[in-house]
């Protein structure tokens, strides 16, 4: 008599955690557009599907001469889920698989629709093995995420005095 007692709050509490667990997960938001701004590209990966999933095929880019002895890559993402029209978001999370040869940083922009420009996250260092790597921002998100639903991720790369190569497996884009 007593353990049925007990299992009801025990049974509605795990319920309710498990509850407010789902409601606070992350929203995938897929990519569905791509474009390589500045670089060489590979003509066979070089497009969305390539860098939507973990599975070693990859979307590449050659670095490109920028100037002063110097070479750079610029690639753009674009990724949207609806339902980011009707939820207040507190942080978009850019999560990349990828390599860079020769060893250097690729830094990390979301587009602020508000004001047409280009915030800066922060670098991501890479070499030539797979790494994983995740950026966060938490502080006034909404800005980041147009009318649709969309988001838009850039990721540079600039290396000095010798060509280099860009290789990304994943870039996943994730907001709670």
């Amino acid at each position: 008599m007593k353990l049925s007692k007990l299992a009801f709050p025990i049974v509605f509490g795990v319920l309710a955690f498990g509850a407010s667990q789902m409601a606070s997960a992350a929203i995938n938001v897929p990519l569905v557009l791509s474009a390589t701004v500045h670089g060489f590209p590979d003509l066979f990966t070089d497009n969305v599907l390539a860098a939507s999933a973990s599975d070693n095929i990859r979307y590449a880019v050659n670095g490109a001469p920028i100037g002063g002895g110097r070479s750079g890559v610029i690639v753009e993402f674009d990724a949207v889920n609806p339902i980011l029209r009707s939820v207040r978001p507190g942080r978009i999370t850019i999560r990349t698989e990828a390599r860079l040869r020769p060893t250097g940083n690729v830094n990390v922009f979301l587009y602020n629709w508000a004001n047409d420009s280009y915030v800066g996250l922060g670098p991501m260092l890479f070499d030539g093995i797979d790494r994983t790597r995740t950026l966060a921002i938490g502080t006034n998100v909404r800005r980041f995420i147009n009318e649709v639903g969309g988001i838009r991720v850039r990721l540079e790369s600039r290396t000095a005095g010798r060509p280099h190569r860009f290789e990304l497996d994943r870039l996943q884009v994730l907001v709670d």
